[in-house]
C-alpha cells in the first residue's frame, strides 16, 4: 500500500495514476479507511489485470526507465520480493485470488503521510513540501502538484494526518508487515510517522521489520536515530542534489555541513545502516553531478541519478543548450577515465542511460528558447526571494545560457 502526502492511494512511489473505488471516487486516506482501500474494487481490479499480464498505465514510469536501459523500481521490487521468504506466499496469493482480493494485511507499507517539510528544494512541489506550499513565490511556479485538503472523515480541526484514528488504522493494518518505507515531506519531523514506528517498537515488532527511509537528513533529533536503530535493518536514501554552495542553493535553506555531520551521526548510531544518495538532475545543477559522485565515492555511498522530468517548463535539464549537454558528457568521460576500474559497470550503464534519454528528449529551437526564458525567470525569482546568486554558484550553466539566448533576461515573474 502506498499513500501520497495528501492521502491519495497509488500503486507505488513513482506511480501517479489514480485508483478509484466502486463509485468512481479517487481512493484517499482522507476519505477512505486503510482497510477499505486495501481491498477496494480499484485495488482488486489492478491485481486481476496484473495477474493476467497486462501492462498497466500505473507503471509507465518504470517501463520508460526500462526503455532507456535504467533499472526500474518494478524490476527491483520483483527481484527483492520474489527472493524473500515471503515470495512463494505472494505468488500463491496471485494464483489463488479469483476476484483480486487478498485475505492478508499488507506486507509492505510505503507512507508519505502529510507534506510537512523543512526545505524548499528547487525540484520539489507543494504536494511534498509545506514550506513550498506557503512560499508566495515558489508555489506559483507549480501547477501540477498542489497539496489537496479534502473534507476529511476524522472531524479534526487540525491536519488530517495527525488524527489518532489514522494512527490506529496504520497500526491495525500492520500485523503482516515485513517492510516499511517512509518518505515525505520529511519523515524525520513528521510526528504521525514517528509515532507509528514507536508503536511498532513498543509492540515488540520492530526487530521483525525492515525499514527504509527517504530523507533530506538535514535536521535530525538524536532520538530519531535511536528509533531507527531498533528495526531489523535500515536503508536510508538521502537526497543530495549538489555539494556545498550548490547543495544550499538547490535544497534551500539546508546547510551542507549539517548534512555531512548527520550522515556521520547516522553511521555511528546504526553501524549496519545502508546509505544511498539520490541526485535529482535539474537544469540548475546539471553540471554539478560529477562533484556529488566524487563526494559519494569518498564517503563510500552508492549514488543514483533521478531525472526531474516533471519540471519541463522551467527547470528540466533537457531544455539546456547543447553546450551544457556536451559539458555534462565531457565531465563524466573525465570522471570515468580517472576512476578506471574502480567504477562498476552498473554505474556506467546508469549514466549512459541518462545521457541516452537526454539525447532522445530534444526540442525544436523555438520551444527550447521559450523554456529557457522560463528557466531564467525561475532562477531570478529564486535569487530575488532568497537572497542568492545562481550566476555565482553555477557560472558554467549561466554562461552557456547567456551564449545561447544572447543575454540573460533579468525579469522576475513572481518575486
Amino acid at each position: 500500500m502506498n499513500l501520497n502526502p495528501d492521502g491519495r492511494q497509488t500503486l507505488c512511489c513513482v506511480s501517479h495514476h489514480q485508483i478509484l473505488d466502486e463509485k468512481g471516487r479517487s481512493l484517499n486516506a482522507q476519505t477512505h479507511s486503510l482497510a477499505e482501500i486495501w481491498n477496494s474494487e480499484g485495488m482488486k481490479d489492478v491485481r486481476r489485470r496484473m495477474a493476467a499480464g497486462e501492462q498497466l498505465p500505473h507503471c509507465e514510469t518504470c517501463f520508460n526507465d526500462e526503455a532507456f536501459g535504467r533499472p526500474s523500481l518494478r524490476n527491483r521490487s520483483n527481484d527483492d520480493w520474489l527472493s524473500r521468504p515471503e515470495g512463494p506466499t505472494l505468488a500463491r496469493i496471485i494464483e489463488t485470488s479469483v476476484d483480486g482480493s487478498t485475505p492478508l494485511d499488507p506486507m509492505y507499507l510505503d507512507l508519505r503521510v502529510g507534506n510537512l517539510c523543512n526545505l524548499k528544494c528547487t525540484a520539489c512541489k507543494p504536494l511534498y513540501s509545506s514550506q513550498i506550499e506557503r512560499d508566495a513565490v515558489h508555489s506559483k511556479w507549480i501547477v501540477d502538484a498542489p497539496y489537496v485538503r479534502l473534507g476529511n472523515r476524522f472531524g479534526t480541526g487540525g491536519e488530517w494526518f495527525d488524527a489518532d484514528r489514522l494512527l490506529d488504522e496504520m497500526t491495525n493494518i500492520s500485523g503482516n508487515l515485513v517492510k516499511i518505507q517512509l518518505a515525505g515531506g520529511e519523515p524525520t519531523i513528521n510526528s504521525a510517522q514517528m509515532a507509528f514506528l514507536r508503536n511498532l517498537r513498543d509492540a515488540g515488532r520492530a526487530a521483525e521489520i525492515d525499514l527504509v527511509v527517504v530523507t533530506n537528513l538535514s535536521n535530525v533529533n538524536p532520538s530519531v536515530y535511536d528509533l531507527f536503530a531498533q528495526f531489523k535493518s535500515l536503508v536510508v536514501y538521502v537526497s543530495v542534489d549538489g555539494t556545498r554552495e550548490m547543495y544550499e542553493y538547490v535544497r534551500y535553506p539546508g546547510k551542507w555541513p549539517s548534512l555531512v555531520r548527520n550522515i556521520a551521526r547516522l553511521r555511528q548510531a546504526r553501524p549496519g545502516v545502508q546509505i544511498h544518495v539520490d541526485f535529482v538532475l535539474q537544469a540548475v545543477n546539471a553540471l554539478n553531478v560529477v562533484d556529488v559522485f566524487e563526494w559519494a565515492d569518498a564517503e563510500d555511498i552508492p549514488i543514483a541519478i533521478l531525472i526531474g522530468r516533471g519540471l519541463d517548463h522551467y527547470n528540466d535539464f533537457r531544455i539546456m543548450p547543447l553546450a551544457v549537454r556536451h559539458a555534462f558528457r565531457a565531465r563524466f568521460a573525465d570522471y570515468f577515465a580517472r576512476k578506471g576500474n574502480r567504477i562498476g559497470a552498473s554505474v556506467r550503464q546508469h549514466v549512459e542511460a541518462t545521457l541516452a534519454e537526454m539525447d532522445a528528449a530534444d526540442f525544436p529551437d523555438e520551444l527550447r528558447r521559450e523554456r529557457i526564458k522560463d528557466f531564467m525567470h525561475f532562477v531570478n525569482d529564486m535569487d530575488r526571494s532568497r537572497g542568492l546568486s545562481f550566476r555565482a554558484i553555477a557560472p558554467d550553466v549561466y554562461d552557456a545560457v547567456v551564449a545561447y539566448a544572447g543575454g540573460w533576461d533579468s525579469t522576475t515573474r513572481y518575486a
